[in-house]
């Protein structure tokens, strides 16, 4: 710093800097607020990993607001820049309301992918002496956007030393619904055998003491379990329609985390499933390829993992040598009217391609070119399945393609 007629008045001299923190510790921390599956920004919007056209830089976060919400800070950090948003108002006369996030993440996200645009990522250094322990798992949603559960590893500083326990080959088996200790009333498909759930056997973390907290609270052992029944309907020309009726328990039999699902099952293989929500029928179209008889049997799968299985019905088959290649099973074709392209190998002489709407009796297209156009109309049902047979008695259809409109 000079005066008016350039005398020093001032010259800064740097000091010499000091280790603050150790190292482990510094890249732990980095490493807390770089990781975006914690974070509660949301999905697609989580500003700690940001790809240019030179590749992925990670971004450590931190939000903060007063206790009398008259600031709003956002401050965070790369190997090449740190930054600071504060919003409010210049006298803090005026408490804001609102998430501070919905101003300061806008900018704090905008200034640092704008100013990390054209460089080449840099990522911090694990120092060598950081351990990889086993962590407590958190299985439970804890809120906004976190994602559950948390790794079964974490980062331990290179002086620490873990419990015993840490290293204990103890297993414990959870109900996948609830989160918690599964019970005698836990269903099979809700049982989950884990490592890391107890917390005083896996984790290094000597300041844990807690299991998976509570039992199962959403089984119950007089719950009332959803039935299925199965009808097979033959339609002639080697398709059948088989019909799976669904009765909803005491749990819905769809929901938010599970959603209810029909399998239907051919000695022993899925040969297609359906989504369900409510009680009713679901039908499906199936044209076997196995030579003799069959079981054919349902299984439904309700929103809390509880199932059932119908009794076995009779199917037959007469082999097959046809074989489907387009579409593929489970495409989608568009929703306005659509001409489907339906290409096979194998068979012989004339063919017919049979399409199913829904379940419902197959209508035949006689066919001479390979591929067959089939037109679908904008206001036909939503689902569908197609089937290929030629006019040579010794062959049969080949499997169900099903597909869908979007």
């Amino acid at each position: 710093i000079d005066d008016s007629a350039g005398k020093p008045l001032y010259q800064l001299t740097q000091p010499k800097p000091t280790q603050a923190i150790r190292p482990d510790t510094a890249y732990i921390v980095t490493n807390m607020i770089s990781d975006p599956r914690p974070s509660y920004f949301p999905a697609g919007g989580k500003p700690q990993v940001y790809t240019n056209s030179k590749g992925t830089w990670h971004f450590g976060a931190k939000t903060g607001t007063t206790n009398d919400a008259k600031d709003g800070l956002m401050m965070g950090i790369s190997t090449k820049y740190a930054i600071g948003i504060w919003v409010g108002n210049h006298t803090r006369r005026v408490a804001m309301s609102g998430p501070m996030e919905n101003m300061t993440y806008p900018i704090w996200k905008g200034w640092m992918q704008a100013a990390h645009a054209n460089l080449k990522p840099v990522d911090w250094q694990k120092p060598s002496g950081v351990q990889t322990l086993p962590a407590f798992v958190v299985r439970s949603h804890v809120g906004y956007g976190s994602q559950e559960p948390s790794p079964t590893l974490d980062l331990f500083p290179s002086w620490y030393k873990p419990p015993s326990t840490a290293a204990s080959g103890k297993i414990q088996t959870i109900d996948m619904v609830s989160n918690k200790q599964a019970t005698e009333c836990t269903p099979k498909l809700a049982q989950k055998v884990v490592n890391g759930a107890n917390a005083n056997s896996f984790s290094g973390d000597i300041f844990v003491n807690a299991k998976v907290s509570g039992k199962d609270d959403i089984h119950k052992c007089d719950d009332v379990k959803p039935s299925v029944s199965l009808s097979a309907s033959n339609n002639g020309g080697g398709s059948y329609t088989l019909t799976a009726t669904v009765v909803q328990g005491t749990h819905a039999l769809s929901g938010s985390k599970f959603k209810g699902t029909v399998n239907f099952i051919v000695d022993g293989k899925t040969v297609g499933s359906r989504g369900i929500s409510a009680s009713g029928n679901v039908p499906i179209s199936y044209h076997p390829t196995f030579s003799g008889t069959k079981q054919a049997t349902a299984q439904v799968i309700d929103s809390v993992l509880y199932d059932a299985t119908s009794g076995s019905v009779s199917i037959s088959g007469a082999g097959s040598n046809i074989t489907i290649t387009s579409p593929s099973d489970g495409a989608h074709v568009g929703s306005s009217t659509t001409s489907v392209p339906v290409s096979w190998t194998g068979g012989s002489g004339n063919f017919t391609v049979f399409l199913s709407k829904n379940g419902g009796s197959p209508v035949g297209h006689a066919c001479i070119a390979n591929p067959c156009p089939v037109t679908i109309g904008s206001s036909s049902p939503a689902s569908f399945a197609i089937y290929v047979q030629d006019n040579n008695p010794g062959d049969s259809p080949s499997a169900t393609i099903n597909f869908s409109k979007l």
